[in-house]
């Protein structure tokens, strides 16, 4: 078959039912030809595993005849015209609707928002009928929106009159907000999907009952229109997919029956392994009995031999060498990174790692990583030399070099000859800055504003660097045709500047600075003394459960048991018979008992029912989803994973669709340990806060404040759901979770704990994600703050209202200007036409944050400057600080921030985004947790009994 059409069968799950007359047999082709070339023996059980014989008929989502395809097409339109018949507004008002609409944009709109053109990505042709106009709603409500305020059309073209105006306005307002919801309440059906990286390790997981770090070589999984990786829409399933299962299952079965085995552990002295090495780039303490560890370029490398698959634990022992500072230390096995240390005794500790090898022999790589070394005290805002101390340095004019009467008119010698006379000014203002600063035993400043601010930062930081004036003398050398050590002493002569005089100034200065300020210079990493590595296998942890059942079930039994927790069910007759057939054929091929059962597993681990998650029932209009697959649907949603043993209970004694009993499995697993990564994976991607992670080496912040950072979101929304709080604190709370480095980091004091621990809050700094230093952090750059990209944080992910992609003309924000702060150039920057619009709608939100510089910590001044968190809300509000802002969103915004937070974790339990065809069941869930007290539970209780949770339809959604 042509790897086009394998590509197309993989890669659309819409193969499942645009072309059905085909599927079947190619399908099969297709699963039976990978069987021929993944698998390394060449045998063909792999056909009889993967013939799809029972589940290939639910599958076929509708029959493949041509008169039943027909008769289903005559169905979907009188169902559409039923809806468009029983809609309250009729068909001839609905037509007048449609006419006002139609003339308004057709007149004012269309030449900017439609045809070939598309203004902001607003596309205004959508309006034939009412679906047209609900599927494309957010659309037409932004059209609202800036219609009614009078911003569009925009000035410059013709404006409609006020009658024209407001028929437009009533028109589209009744047709795409007075809306029966219920007539257009459709459930959809499930898209065919792929489990994710992280749903395959904790599904291994909880087959197994142990942690086999399953996962290392599928991909990464792709964010789809939710922005989560769990939108089914997105999972698709590429060539390549299948090599990495099959690789996955081989390794996650091999290290789980080597538990049968004896256990096997091995002591490895470093220092004798590093005699033993040809790799010298590290070396002996002076008494031979360390490696020491002192340059991240030069890890210490060694082999560990294993003689089976399995988890390993290992203990190494180190310490910081010789009492020297605390450092860090990287662990990499194979090329891939498994832990990243923190060496803090100056005696021997054990740091343990748990991790997976594969039999054999496995190249551990120790490495000095600076990274790790704590920062002692983060560095504040570095201090600029006050104006009023700069204008005391009382200096004559200073000359400029002349430029050549033969070059005068010539553009690009002028431009030469103004910039290095510009760098030439700010070396000689720095020079003589920095000498009366000595002279007057004022070294406090590590930065100074230059006259015309047009000087290199480098030189405005006391830098003894010389590229800025090497870039511009440079060309002006090449223009007279001298080398620049010429020009230098000409230079010299007439101005009076040598390059090599500066540097001796601010040397000295930078020298008497640093002993005056050690509080500000970070740490230096000290060296690590590495002594023995102990490994022993058989590493189960707290909650594994100990594989000694398989010595008292047959093979069968153990193929039946791991397979009713792989698919959810127990397992068909034909199923069963598959798997059976894997077994006899490997035994008869390799005369192993224990190979036979190894390669039933592996079949079981790349099957469809495990792999693939499709909604198993043949659908006619609205129906209820198959027991077990409400199973499937909870234990994807609330443990990223497969469902347990009385979830499944629950499913073969047809319980699970009775609304207490979904109650009560929500309130279990909700408390389970298992749903702590499903608080990490949503709040991680639904904040974005992944980004974070660039910041772990950053000398400016501590990694260790910067993982605290991470966690304290997802604590607070764990809490929440296990406390059963309202979803307000989200917003509001008056407690948050910190250890010592967070806390010092926020100026709370009496916070010893390494561990993260919850702590009241009395201020209106912290408690909240508004108070959370990772929600700053990823909205702004490692130099400043970004009100822009915080705004639209605010605007986007927590009131849920949709901003248009940035126009590809608008200028960047400068912020070189050490005189100006962030608000005052992005008021430069938004009174440009291109940009005002948006930075309207954006920008207040985030300034009401600015009190928090780039790391979240707290400020009052901004470069000298008091920080202004005043602002006034696209609404009109007036705020003066944070205090207010949060008092405007609990008054006048806390309905907008629940639908939005609800809506979210609505879509993270379907897995696609909602379409208009939603809208019904959302609004009925809202109604539920108003009722409710907007508590957490309660919205978890209303989708999990929401018709688009438990039903299913012909129709596939359409997201907006």
């Amino acid at each position: 078959m042509p790897r086009r059409h394998q590509l197309e069968l993989l890669e659309q799950a819409v193969i499942l039912d645009e072309r059905k007359p085909r599927m079947k047999t190619k399908l099969r082709e297709l699963v039976c030809q990978y069987a021929r070339a993944a698998w390394c023996r060449g045998r063909t059980f792999w056909k009889q595993q993967c013939d799809y014989a029972g589940i290939r008929d639910e599958l076929m989502i509708h029959r493949t005849d041509r008169a039943a395809f027909i008769v289903l097409q005559q169905r979907i339109l009188v169902l559409l015209l039923a809806c468009l018949v029983s809609h309250p507004l009729s068909q001839s008002a609905f037509a007048t609707n449609t006419e006002s609409i139609k003339g308004f944009v057709t007149k004012h709109c269309i030449a900017c928002h439609g045809g070939d053109l598309m203004e902001a990505d607003i596309d205004l042709r959508n309006f034939a009928d009412q679906r047209q106009l609900l599927k494309h709603r957010d659309v037409w409500f932004r059209a609202l929106e800036q219609v009614t305020s009078k911003a569009m059309p925009p000035e410059s073209e013709a404006q409609p009159s006020d009658e024209d105006r407001n028929s437009f306005i009533e028109a589209l307002q009744r047709s795409v907000k007075d809306v029966d919801w219920k007539q257009f309440h459709d459930p959809g059906r499930l898209s065919l999907s792929r489990l994710t990286a992280i749903e395959y390790r904790h599904a291994i997981r909880d087959i197994f009952g142990m942690d086999l770090q399953a996962g290392e070589f599928l991909g990464k999984d792709p964010e789809g229109n939710t922005g989560f990786t769990n939108d089914r829409d997105s999972l698709t399933f590429p060539l390549f997919a299948m090599d990495g299962f099959l690789r996955e299952a081989e390794r996650a079965v091999e290290g789980f029956l080597n538990f049968k085995r004896e256990p096997w552990s091995q002591s490895i002295e470093l220092e004798k392994a590093w005699q033993l090495s040809s790799d010298k780039s590290t070396e002996l303490s002076e008494d031979g009995l360390h490696v020491v560890l002192k340059d991240r370029n030069a890890p210490f490398r060694f082999n560990i031999s294993v003689p089976y698959s399995n988890i390993y634990h290992l203990d190494i022992a180190a310490r910081v060498f010789k009492e020297e500072p605390i450092s860090g230390m990287s662990v990499v096995v194979n090329g891939r990174t498994v832990d990243r240390i923190v060496i803090e005794e100056n005696t021997h500790r054990s740091y343990p790692i748990d991790l997976y090898l594969d039999a054999g022999s496995s190249v551990v790589s120790l490495g000095f990583d600076p990274g790790r070394a704590p920062i002692i005290q983060r560095i504040p805002e570095p201090r600029t030399v006050p104006a009023a101390i700069a204008s005391r340095v009382k200096s004559p004019k200073i000359k400029t070099f002349p430029l050549p009467k033969k070059y005068s008119g010539n553009v690009e010698a002028e431009r030469a000859w103004d910039r290095m006379n510009t760098v030439i000014r700010g070396f000689i203002e720095a020079q003589r800055l920095a000498q009366w600063l000595l002279d007057h035993d004022q070294v406090d400043y590590e930065r100074h504003a230059l006259a015309d601010g047009t000087a290199a930062s480098s030189i405005a930081e006391f830098n003894t660097t010389k590229v800025p004036f090497n870039l511009s003398a440079g060309k002006v050398a090449v223009f007279l045709e001298i080398p620049q050590a010429e020009l230098e002493k000409q230079i010299e002569k007439h101005n009076g500047f040598s390059h090599d005089q500066y540097a001796k100034v601010v040397k000295r200065y930078k020298s008497a600075w640093t002993e005056r300020n050690p509080d500000r210079v970070i740490k230096r990493p000290g060296r690590i003394a590495l002594d023995r590595v102990n490994v022993r296998s058989h590493a189960l942890k707290d909650g594994d459960t100990n594989p000694n059942w398989l010595n008292d079930l047959s093979d069968s039994e153990v193929i039946a048991k791991l397979g009713r927790l792989a698919y959810g069910r127990s397992l068909q007759a034909s199923e069963m018979k598959s798997l059976r057939a894997i077994y006899d054929q490997t035994k008869a091929d390799v005369g192993s008992t224990r190979e036979a059962l190894r390669d039933a597993l592996v079949g079981l681990l790349v099957s469809p029912p495990f792999l693939l998650h499709y909604a198993p029932n043949k659908i006619t209009g609205q129906s209820s989803v198959d027991q077990h697959e409400i199973a499937q649907r909870l234990a994807r949603f609330l443990w990223l994973s497969i469902p347990d043993e009385e979830l499944i209970s629950l499913a073969d004694r047809g319980q699970l669709n009775e609304h207490e009993v979904l109650h009560r499995c929500v309130d279990r697993m909700v408390q389970s340990p298992k749903f702590d990564a499903v608080a990490r994976v949503f709040v991680d991607q639904w904040l974005n806060l992944g980004t974070l992670d660039a910041y772990e080496d950053s000398p400016k912040i501590d990694f260790s404040t910067v993982m605290a950072m991470q966690a304290e979101p997802v604590l607070l929304f764990r809490h929440i759901l296990h406390e059963n709080r309202p979803l307000t604190d989200l917003t509001e709370a008056n407690y948050t979770f910190v250890n010592a480095s967070l806390a010092h980091h926020y100026g709370i004091e009496g916070v010893n704990s390494r561990e993260m621990i919850r702590i009241d809050v009395s201020n209106d700094r912290r408690g909240g994600l508004l108070g959370m230093a990772a929600v700053h952090t990823v909205t702004s750059t490692p130099e400043r703050t970004s009100p822009v990209t915080r705004g639209a944080l605010i605007v986007e992910l927590l009131l849920g209202e949709r901003l248009p992609p940035a126009p590809a003309s608008v200028p960047e924000l400068n912020t070189e200007n050490n005189a100006r702060t962030v608000r005052e150039e992005l008021e430069l920057h938004r009174s440009a036409t291109q940009c005002a619009g948006c930075h309207r709608r954006i920008d207040p939100f985030g300034f009401a944050l600015e009190n928090f510089d780039q790391f979240g910590a707290w400020r009052d001044k901004e470069r000298g400057k008091p920080v202004n968190a005043s602002t006034q809300l696209p609404d009109g509000t007036q705020i003066k600080d944070l205090n207010e802002f949060r008092q405007y969103l609990r008054r006048s915004r806390q309905a907008d921030i629940i639908r939005n937070v609800s809506q979210r974790v609505f879509e993270f339990a379907l897995g696609r985004k909602l379409s208009y065809t939603d809208e019904a069941a959302m609004l009925k869930i809202l109604q539920e947790v108003s009722a409710n007290g907007n508590r957490s539970i309660a919205l978890i209780h209303a989708i999990v009994t929401s018709d688009q949770f438990l039903s299913q339809s012909e129709s596939k959604n359409e997201a907006n």
